[in-house]
């Protein structure tokens, strides 16, 4: 087994690390990583659906397509948010809605692609597809905090 050089490494691949060897269902909603996804939605997300998730980002406004208010996924779905679905909107795998049309990037793959270009020439046992997951998760898990 390779070591993993933990210097070499961004503090998001940590949070991915320590994902795996908790196991992601004893890790969900700890309060560190909906810390990480709030730092990752400030850094994804908030340019269009505002600081505070209410759809009033500042690109908000030049889109064509209404920018929906996040903290209100629960609201729309009967009261329960819909983890799985917000997950796969985020990550872009699949056809769900508008998720990939000119208005709202495909995350998964600028996370993976991100990863692959952090990690080249890193001795590691991550994939780009696990830094990805946790990055997306972190969201998630955020987004289900912000919940009115």
């Amino acid at each position: 087994m390779r070591k993993l050089n933990f210097s070499s490494i961004p503090k998001l691949s940590l949070f991915v690390a320590s994902m795996l060897m908790l196991g992601s269902a004893a890790a969900m909603h700890e309060p560190w990583q909906t810390e990480i996804g709030n730092k990752e939605y400030t850094r994804s997300c908030a340019a269009c659906h505002g600081a505070s998730g209410k759809g009033d980002g500042p690109v908000a406004a030049v889109l064509s397509a209404a920018t929906p208010d996040l903290t209100r996924i629960g609201q729309r779905n009967n009261g329960k948010f819909p983890t799985s679905k917000i997950y796969q909107l985020i990550d872009g795998e699949g056809s769900l809605g508008p998720h990939g049309s000119k208005e709202m990037p495909i995350w998964g793959d600028r996370y993976r692609a991100d990863a692959l270009g952090k990690m080249a020439g890193v001795p590691h046992e991550l994939s780009p597809q696990a830094i990805a997951h946790s990055r997306i998760l972190s969201l998630v898990y955020y987004l289900e905090s912000i919940q009115k």
